[in-house]
C-alpha cells in the first residue's frame, strides 16, 4: 500500500463505498446520522483551514482499472474539500470493486470517532460473511470463530448464527436492485432479516401469530402509556401479573414495573 499524495479532483466516489448508507436506517437515525456526519466534517474542516499545514489520517484509496475511488475517508475527504485543499494524502492499493466493497465495510467497523449505528454493523458482517464463506457455501476460515466476529463487529452471537443459517438459503436475483450492494449484488441483511422474520411469523399457528402480535402491540401501548397514564400501566401489570403463563409475560411485567418506577417514582403498583 502506498502513501501518497492525491489530486483531489482525481478521487472518485461510489455509493456501494460507503457503509454508513442512510437507506438503512430509519427515518428518524437518518436526520441524526446526517447531523452527526455534518458536524464532523465541519470539525476537520475547521481544523484544515486553521493550519495549512495540518493534514488528517491519510485516506484508503482503492486504485481500479487506472481509476481512484475512496474507500475509507468519504468525511475526511469532504473536508479537504471544503478547506479548499488540492491534494490529499491517501494509502493507494490496486484492487478491484468487489474487493474495495468488502474492505470499506471492515475499514469503518473499528472507527470510534463517528461509529456507525448497529443496523450498519450488522450489514457489515453479512457482507463479510458472504465474502468469506462464498455465500455459504463454505465453513468459516480457519481461525475465524462466531464469537470473534461477534466482537469485532459489535454484534449479538444469535446475529452472527442467524445469518450463517440463513447464507446458503439466499437467492439474490429474488431482490430488487435498490435492496442489493451496487458492487456485489449481494441484498442488504435489512431485507433478508425481513424475509426470516416472515418465514418465522408463516409457520406460527393462527393461535401463536395472535399472541405474537398482541405483545407487539402491547409494548407499543406501554410506550405511550408511560408518558401519559399510571392508572392504565397499573392495570395492565395487573393484567400481566395475573394471567402470565409463560417467560415472555413474565418479563413484560417486570419491564413494566420498571417503567412504573422509572416513570412516577415509589414501588409502583404496591399502592394499587
Amino acid at each position: 500500500m502506498e502513501l501518497r499524495q492525491v489530486p483531489i479532483a482525481d478521487i472518485k466516489t461510489h455509493p456501494a463505498l460507503q457503509p454508513r448508507d442512510p437507506a438503512l436506517l430509519k427515518q428518524r437515525e437518518q436526520l441524526r446520522q446526517e447531523q452527526q456526519s455534518e458536524l464532523h466534517v465541519h470539525d476537520m474542516a475547521q481544523l484544515l483551514k486553521a493550519d495549512p499545514r495540518a493534514d488528517l489520517v491519510p485516506l484508503q484509496v482503492a486504485e481500479v482499472d487506472g481509476g481512484l475511488y475512496v474507500v475509507d475517508g468519504h468525511h475526511r475527504l469532504r473536508a479537504y474539500r471544503r478547506a479548499k485543499r488540492e491534494t490529499v494524502p491517501a494509502k493507494v492499493q490496486a484492487m478491484t470493486l468487489a474487493q474495495a466493497s468488502h474492505a470499506s465495510k471492515l475499514a469503518n467497523i473499528t472507527h470510534t470517532k463517528l461509529e456507525m449505528r448497529p443496523p450498519h454493523k450488522r450489514n457489515a458482517l453479512w457482507h463479510h460473511l458472504a465474502a468469506i464463506t462464498h455465500q455459504g457455501s463454505l465453513q468459516l476460515p480457519k481461525g475465524v470463530s462466531q464469537r470473534s466476529l461477534q466482537g469485532h463487529f459489535g454484534v449479538s452471537l444469535d446475529t452472527v448464527q442467524r445469518m450463517l443459517r440463513r447464507l446458503p438459503e439466499v437467492d439474490p436475483t429474488k431482490y430488487p436492485e435498490e435492496h442489493c450492494d451496487g458492487i456485489t449484488r449481494w441484498p442488504h441483511w435489512r431485507y433478508v432479516c425481513r424475509t426470516v422474520r416472515s418465514d418465522m411469523y408463516q409457520a406460527m399457528t393462527p393461535d401463536a401469530r395472535v399472541e405474537w402480535e398482541a405483545q407487539k402491540y402491547l409494548r407499543k401501548l406501554l410506550k405511550l402509556w408511560e408518558q401519559t397514564d399510571r392508572r392504565a400501566l397499573e392495570a395492565a401489570h395487573w393484567w400481566l401479573l395475573r394471567d402470565a403463563e409463560d417467560e415472555d409475560d413474565k418479563a413484560l411485567a417486570v419491564e413494566l414495573q420498571g417503567a412504573l418506577k422509572v416513570s412516577f417514582g415509589g414501588d409502583g403498583i404496591d399502592d394499587f
